[in-house]
């Protein structure tokens, strides 16, 4: 039972995570519904910063592949390889104080999301193309 309710509450994190691009404001008579510009910012493996965009085109694919539908067994709570090596850091932000760090490795085809309320850090296994494209950010 708790196996399962883990596994439920990393769903609905990375649920929560995938959505957290719309934002509820309210305005002296009317409550708007507006989107918060969020920003991604790419750092190399030598933590140079090598991007910041705003894109929205990149932000939803970027969103699509940090996000899986299905997660099976507890994997996601396993700590990254100590072999892993760094690719790329990625700084997903918005105008408020929230920021979520993830970082993708060259050796292994995994985003590691890092220091999320409850769960703290999870382990998304990605697919080859996913991969791939986490590992290429000057090309987006």
């Amino acid at each position: 039972m708790k196996r399962i309710v883990c596994v439920l509450l990393a769903v609905l994190s990375i649920a929560c995570l995938a959505s957290c691009a719309v934002h509820f404001s309210s305005s002296s008579d009317q409550e708007q519904k507006s989107e918060v510009e969020q920003t991604i910012i790419v750092y190399d493996e030598n933590d140079e910063k090598i991007l910041e965009t705003t894109d929205k085109a990149i932000l939803e694919k970027f969103s699509d592949y940090a996000s899986q539908e299905t997660v099976e067994g507890m994997e996601i709570f396993e700590p990254v390889p100590e072999d892993a090596q760094l690719a790329y850091r990625f700084i997903l932000k918005d105008h408020s104080e929230y920021e979520v760090t993830m970082e993708v490795y060259q050796n292994y085809d995994y985003l590691s999301i890092q220091d999320l309320p409850i769960l703290n850090d999870i382990r998304l296994e990605l697919s080859k193309e996913e991969a791939e494209w986490f590992r290429m950010p000057e090309k987006w």
